[in-house]
């Protein structure tokens, strides 16, 4: 038996990750507020966008456009 991760599990997983919150700056509490449908800090909007592509079987190349338009890449 399979189990398919939710997109807020998959978001709340890698929130938990000490690298994630080490690197960024999050305190636990924020971390535990935080959810897919509020807006949050670029880092964390670049993760939503990852995985709501992901979820939604957005094609790659896509989710990589719109990486790259929010991050004013060129």
């Amino acid at each position: 038996m399979t189990y398919d991760m939710t997109a807020n599990e998959i978001f709340k997983e890698l929130l938990k990750d000490p690298i994630f919150s080490k690197k960024y700056n999050f305190s636990e509490k924020q971390l535990e507020k935080m959810e897919m449908h509020e807006p949050s800090k670029p880092i964390v909007e670049l993760l939503k966008l990852i995985i709501q592509g992901k979820e939604n079987n957005i094609p790659d190349s896509s989710i990589y456009n719109q990486i790259k338009k929010i991050q004013k890449i060129k």
